[in-house]
């Protein structure tokens, strides 16, 4: 078979499992994956590991990797203002919230501050009455934190992280 041949085959047994409601193919599916994990994770570590991460988006509403998520923040414009050490320090320091278990990860909350930060720092700002670079940050990060929790948590279901930043 070429390359494109077991492609395509692949993709029609997946959709067809996928689609299906018959739990026999899905354990069948399920299980050659488990071996095709088993022979990435002993010859393909670092590829397992990104696989699983990425897997681990079945477990949350709104998820990104770190990778994905740096990947996301690295592009923004304007320029971010956490990277994620920074981030991640300030959220400690101030006991926020950083994940949600099924609803959001800490990667999609960095990113979605970042972003609230971006589109709207400036806005909430002059609600405040001060220059975004005159609110310290004990001030500006709770505000961030919880328009991010918003968004990430609203009740319509229509904010996506994924789809936003990455389709």
């Amino acid at each position: 078979m070429t390359k494109q041949e077991m492609t395509d085959k692949f993709g029609m047994l997946y959709d067809m499992m996928a689609s299906s409601n018959d739990v026999k193919q899905m354990h069948t599916f399920g299980e050659v994956m488990k071996r095709m994990m088993a022979w990435c994770i002993e010859n393909k570590p670092e590829m397992a590991e990104e696989y699983i991460e990425e897997l681990c988006a079945i477990k949350w509403r709104q998820y990104l990797t770190r990778n994905e998520a740096t990947e996301v923040v690295r592009g923004m414009k304007p320029e971010a203002p956490w990277d994620y050490s920074t981030w991640e320090k300030a959220m400690e320091a101030m006991h926020l919230e950083m994940e949600r278990e099924g609803v959001f990860n800490r990667y999609a909350l960095w990113v979605a501050m970042n972003q609230v930060y971006t589109d709207f720092g400036e806005s909430t700002a002059r609600m405040l009455g001060e220059p975004l670079s005159k609110i310290p940050a004990e001030t500006i990060v709770p505000y961030m934190h919880d328009m991010a929790v918003a968004l990430l948590t609203d009740p319509d279901g229509k904010y996506c992280i994924r789809e936003y930043h990455l389709k």
